[in-house]
């Protein structure tokens, strides 16, 4: 009975190649945003505490 199967490779078509780039690129897009974010994040963050040295400075 095993000879009564046949396996059929499945090859993607064309539209699901497309559909695969799209959201392929659609993450890399989320993950830079999100790398921006957190940057943009960590930046204001540096700034807050350069400006807290500052203070402190001032203050001694």
């Amino acid at each position: 009975m095993s000879n009564a199967l046949m396996y059929k490779t499945v090859t993607p078509s064309v539209t699901d190649q497309k559909e695969t780039l799209r959201l392929n690129k659609l993450e890399q897009s989320l993950r830079k945003a999100d790398q921006q974010a957190k940057f943009l994040h960590l930046q204001a963050e540096v700034e807050s505490l350069w400006q807290e040295v500052q203070r402190s400075r001032m203050n001694h």
